[in-house]
């Protein structure tokens, strides 16, 4: 009977280790590529981004966030496009470590999914008096 006891409480600590390892913030540490696609219109931070057209279009989105800093559930860093315009970024981790919210300086608010310890899934929405846009992208840690 000890010996039952024994391996049912070892069972039950190592169930509850990934809870424990949980408390800690995922960490976005690092460099990441940022691809997808977009609907916008109008002219954005980023020209590659820009539409003048009447009519929305649909562009490929091709980003780099490097997040510099990373406390508690927060971090801050900057996102630059293909043509080299960047711009502050901030955001956070809900407590979960699987999901969060970014903003940048213009205010543009990403959503975002932690698919695994390198990708993440992140979904965007801008809206200014020049620019609207609206796109869901992967993002994948670099080595």
């Amino acid at each position: 009977m000890k010996r039952l006891l024994s391996l049912v409480s070892v069972a039950i600590l190592s169930a509850a280790a990934p809870v424990v390892a949980q408390d800690k913030p995922f960490s976005l540490l690092g460099t990441w590529v940022v691809t997808g696609q977009a609907v916008g219109i109008g002219d954005s931070l980023h020209p590659e981004h820009s539409n003048r057209e009447a009519e929305p279009t649909v562009h490929r989105v091709s980003l780099r966030f490097v997040f510099t800093k990373h406390e508690g559930n927060n971090f801050w860093g900057t996102s630059t496009g293909a043509s080299g315009t960047s711009e502050r970024m901030l955001g956070a981790v809900a407590k979960d470590g699987k999901s969060g919210v970014a903003i940048n300086a213009r205010g543009g608010q990403q959503y975002f999914t932690v698919l695994d310890a390198n990708t993440i899934e992140g979904c965007y929405t801008s809206r200014n008096p020049k620019h609207l846009s609206a796109g869901c992208t992967v993002w994948t840690r670099q080595p």
